[in-house]
């Protein structure tokens, strides 16, 4: 039995040109007072530790052009090309109006910043502007027309940092080959 490789989650540009992976994943969405790479690196990074357990730091933000996104193949899902290879990304848009499903007033808020998990292709953004509505979503009118008129103000990047062990970590390894020297040099000597 043959077995093929299915492509249906995989997303193109350019005419089927430019492959830009699968869907990234939509973690999580506030409103920040700063969209400072600070700002935005505190509130992220504790999602990212309570969901993934990996410990990152966002710091890299790209001013998003109108011409830099692309649509895909598939109608309502975009793709940014990003900076080398992220873990994860954030999104923040321009004063959009957000509000739940029920569409009353006082469920209305203003979402700005939609944190998302990067997966396949970690060189490009892959996002699907319609899975923001829904029933536990925030209803957005983030669409083709928003996006190439510069509704969305830029994407910042965050890779997964490498633990640097702490200094009573390094003694006790230390401490350890100091032991199995001395051991093999009494197990010599004998």
């Amino acid at each position: 039995m043959i077995a093929a490789a299915s492509t249906a989650s995989a997303y193109t540009i350019n005419g089927g040109a430019t492959d830009v992976g699968g869907l990234d994943d939509l973690m999580a969405y506030t409103v920040l007072s700063d969209s400072s790479t600070a700002d935005e690196n505190a509130w992220a990074a504790p999602i990212v530790l309570a969901k993934d357990g990996v410990v990152v730091q966002f710091t890299k933000q790209t001013a998003s052009s109108e011409t830099a996104w692309k649509e895909t193949n598939q109608a309502g899902i975009y793709a940014f090309q990003l900076t080398g290879a992220n873990d994860y990304f954030l999104l923040k848009t321009g004063d959009l109006f957000v509000g739940k499903p029920s569409g009353q007033p006082a469920d209305a808020k203003q979402y700005e910043h939609f944190l998302y998990r990067n997966n396949v292709q970690d060189s490009w953004a892959v996002i699907d502007l319609s899975a923001l509505i829904g029933d536990n979503s925030p209803t957005t009118y983030l669409n083709s027309f928003n996006v190439n008129t510069g509704k969305i103000s830029h994407v910042t990047t965050g890779e997964e940092s490498t633990p640097v062990p702490e200094p009573g970590t390094i003694v006790l390894l230390g401490a350890g080959l100091l032991g199995l020297a001395a051991y093999g040099r009494k197990r010599i000597q004998k």
